[in-house]
């Protein structure tokens, strides 16, 4: 036997003289299973160069390896399945290597293995002058002897993991001084690099993920979860205030907000209907009409507000509600400290809104009055007014 054909016997972890039942050759009969190596370790691979298989070295000389170190494969299982069943072909002659094809249809080996779980079962033994071995490798004629039998052996079978070719394959071979054998060659995994981690920080073979004290590991199907957890640090000191920035360009003019309620105490709103900034909202206060005397013969001024200085300059925002009639000259006023009166604005038809300011300065300390006046008794049939007042 050559270096080779020992190390692929020893890697094959071969079950000798296994015995498969009759039965399991029957057509209708589900393949059963057997173990499996959990990993295969590749002492060298079978290449073509155009003229069959060869064994080559990593450097690619042709000749047989004592040692190429590889990364053990691991195992990963399928359904066992029959790949090959000579009686489909023909029976197995004397002396007359066969490659199959372990890869593909009819089972789900990729063509990325690298090495096969198989069980291979010789049967129909005839012609036979003397013991029978069965013999397996990637070169032809193959080296390894898979199978031992007497001549007077019915059936005989042997489980275990086989390298195969680039393309592949493997080769089998009987010899037993003359006649014929059927065997079938059933597989339930492979070995193969893609997709799969061989080694983890320079380990390999069964490798043990521990959690640590503030570490888990929760397995779910074909993932491992990892995570950390670490108590909160106390909190550091604040950080110094920074510059303020450059102002922004100014955004698009948003959507108008709905109509608020026409009683109470309202900001929204008024800010949208007289535009006021948001960022600047006045003092609103509701007037109900009701309680104003109004005498449109001689109009007097009714004190609406008193306003608190200091201001540069005070605006007013004043709006009816609802004005169903005619209105004319109501008329809002700003007195600061008893002085000269100054119009701020005048709500006439169809206008049921004004709104205007005052450069009379309103000093620290010191008050000003806005004042109401109207030549119209009614107010146009409204009963409420809303009046805004800013201070700036």
């Amino acid at each position: 036997m050559s270096t080779f054909g020992r190390a692929a016997l020893a890697s094959s972890f071969c079950l000798l003289s296994a015995i498969v039942a009759g039965a399991l050759l029957a057509d209708d009969v589900p393949v059963a299973s057997w173990t499996a190596p959990p990993f295969w370790s590749p002492s060298a691979r079978a290449v073509t160069d155009g003229a069959g298989p060869v064994v080559k070295s990593a450097v690619g000389s042709d000749r047989e390896l004592l040692v190429l170190p590889s990364t053990p494969l691991p195992y990963v299982a399928i359904v066992p399945c029959r790949q090959y069943d000579s009686r489909d072909f023909t029976p197995l002659l004397q002396n007359t290597p066969r490659a199959v094809v372990l890869t593909g249809a009819p089972c789900p080996i990729p063509a990325t293995a690298q090495a096969a779980s198989v069980n291979i079962t010789v049967f129909n033994i005839t012609g036979a002058t003397g013991n029978g071995v069965i013999s397996i490798g990637v070169t032809s004629p193959p080296t390894t002897a898979w199978i031992n039998y007497p001549p007077t052996e019915t059936q005989r079978g042997n489980a275990g993991a086989v390298a195969l070719t680039d393309l592949g394959e493997i080769i089998i071979l009987v010899q037993q001084g003359g006649g014929s054998v059927d065997f079938v060659v059933d597989v339930n995994g492979y070995y193969a690099p893609v997709g799969i981690v061989n080694s983890l920080n320079t380990l390999n073979a069964d490798v043990t993920l521990a959690g640590g004290s503030n570490v888990t590991i929760t397995p779910s199907g074909q993932t491992l979860t990892i995570a950390a957890s670490a108590p909160t640090g106390s909190t550091g000191p604040t950080g110094p205030t920074g510059s303020i920035g450059v102002a922004g360009a100014t955004g698009p003019t948003g959507p108008t907000g709905a109509t608020g309620p026409t009683s109470g105490f309202i900001t929204g709103p008024t800010n949208l209907v007289f535009g006021i900034p948001l960022n600047a909202p006045p003092e609103i206060t509701f007037v109900p009409l009701n309680t104003l005397f109004i005498d449109p013969i001689v109009p007097e001024e009714e004190t609406l507000s008193i306003v608190p200085g200091p201001c540069a300059t005070t605006t007013i925002f004043a709006r009816l509600e609802p004005a169903t009639g005619s209105v004319n000259g109501i008329t809002f006023t700003l007195r600061v400290n008893g002085g000269n009166t100054t119009t701020l604005c005048t709500i006439n038809s169809p206008a049921t809104t004004c709104s205007g300011t005052s450069a009379a300065a309103i000093a620290a300390g010191a008050m000003a009055t806005v004042g109401l006046t109207s030549a119209d008794s009614d107010f146009g049939g409204a009963d409420r007014m809303w009046v805004g007042l800013r201070c700036q």
